[in-house]
């Protein structure tokens, strides 16, 4: 659709579907705060900074590609200021999205089997249990990678 009908329409479907996004987001968040353990996030930093940062370069380039093709639309807008504000804003609230998300996973699962999982966010969403009927809402996961993938695919096209 965005390929089709232009970049304008893009950007008016990622204002509607933003609100919803962070909105499950949050409603994620916050039903495994009840399921966290902060035992499995310790030792920090036990085999020193420099695996950290081995780790950490190669994960968080892949989020944030989309950057790049967002900067050769620099020249052509009318507003460019405002875009390299927006692009930033929305760079770091991603960033953001991806250190709780990453947090809550150790938290959570715990460091080494979120490192086998090839879906953490999955074995997150099923360790959601509130009461007998707020359970296994790995749809509502989908449904957020849906958002998150259909806009990532609109950019390369």
């Amino acid at each position: 659709m965005g390929a089709r009908l232009g970049l304008e329409t893009f950007t008016r479907v990622a204002e509607i579907l933003f609100p919803w996004f962070m909105l499950l987001f949050v409603v994620f968040v916050v039903s495994l705060i009840t399921a966290t353990d902060m035992h499995k996030i310790l030792p920090v930093f036990d085999q020193g900074l420099k695996p950290v940062f081995r780790g950490a370069i190669p994960a968080a380039a892949f989020p944030f590609m989309e950057l790049v093709l967002f900067m050769m639309l620099f020249p052509s807008m009318n507003r460019a200021e405002e875009m390299r504000r927006g692009m930033l804003l929305g760079a770091t609230l991603g960033g953001i999205i991806l250190i709780i998300t990453t947090v809550l996973t150790i938290l959570v699962v715990g460091a080494v089997p979120s490192a086998r999982y090839a879906y953490p966010g999955y074995a997150l969403a099923r360790r959601i249990n509130i009461g007998d009927f707020f359970q296994r809402v790995e749809a509502i996961l989908a449904l957020m990678w849906t958002i998150t993938f259909y806009f990532k695919i609109m950019v390369y096209f």
